[in-house]
């Protein structure tokens, strides 16, 4: 409501039926009925040992992320995991909210080392994009999401006298959900986002041409169109003017995602 209500202040133009569905998970899974992968556990398990692997491969990195810890070990009820992206998130609640950085006995961790943290992280999700488990894990969480997405953009595209309240819907999710679903689509995978991400799915035709009833889309992530990007469209034009069928990116979903995830849960 407050994402809708910074859209159009005045109230006047707000959609007046509003349908809230409780999410299930980060990834919806209980709304796309996508909850039982068992080889998604299975990947999630590998994931940690892969990721970790690489941690351990530079010894320097990982002598930083002790010492981390063992000062926030100091500030934190739970014992923190090695994974340098637990002593980021509780970094970030001292820096965003400016707060002095955590001490040990007169040694106080600085920001410069929680800049080392988030280059440790993107150097190892660098590593991370082209592993087939991130791939596999990516569609076993994202899957379920994109094909409700597509879904509801082929029911708008389909019908003329699409109701209001299907035209606009919002999925108030996380950096876990956004992550494996541009990923799945074929963007570089990350372990930091921006704070604030967002995903646009549009659909969209060409006024100029009134008989034309093809539809367009696109997407925009954090304000970029990334449409080009994506794996369904890659082989197209790149250009500013170039259009982007809706109907590839359906297919897209329907088929080479569906038997993806459906191998990767081993249905």
């Amino acid at each position: 409501m407050a994402f809708m209500q910074g859209l159009d202040p005045s109230h006047r133009s707000l959609p007046r039926n509003i349908h809230l569905t409780p999410a299930g998970d980060h990834m919806f899974c209980s709304v796309a009925k996508t909850c039982a992968c068992d080889g998604g556990r299975n990947l999630t398990d590998q994931f940690y040992k892969v990721k970790t692997d690489l941690l351990h491969q530079d010894s320097q990195r990982l002598a930083l992320v002790g010492r981390l810890r063992d000062i926030l070990a100091t500030h934190t009820e739970d014992p923190l995991k090695e994974w340098p992206a637990h002593v980021f998130d509780v970094l970030l609640q001292f820096a965003c909210h400016g707060k002095r950085m955590p001490c040990l006995d007169g040694t106080c961790i600085s920001y410069s080392e929680l800049l080392d943290v988030i280059h440790i992280l993107e150097s190892i999700a660098a590593q991370l994009t082209h592993h087939q488990v991130v791939k596999d894990l990516s569609v076993s969480d994202a899957y379920g999401l994109l094909q409700v997405i597509a879904d509801n953009l082929d029911k708008i595209a389909k019908e003329k006298n699409v109701e209001d309240k299907d035209r606009f819907t919002l999925f108030s999710a996380h950096d876990s959900t956004i992550v494996p679903v541009m990923h799945s689509l074929g963007l570089p995978f990350h372990i930091v986002i921006p704070y604030a991400s967002f995903v646009l799915f549009e659909l969209y035709t060409d006024v100029s041409d009134g008989a034309s009833e093809d539809v367009y889309f696109r997407i925009i992530h954090n304000g970029e169109d990334v449409t080009s990007r994506i794996s369904c469209f890659s082989q197209q034009s790149s250009s500013e003017t170039a259009r982007f069928p809706f109907v590839l990116f359906k297919d897209f979903v329907d088929n080479d995602l569906k038997s993806r995830y459906d191998k990767v849960c081993n249905y």
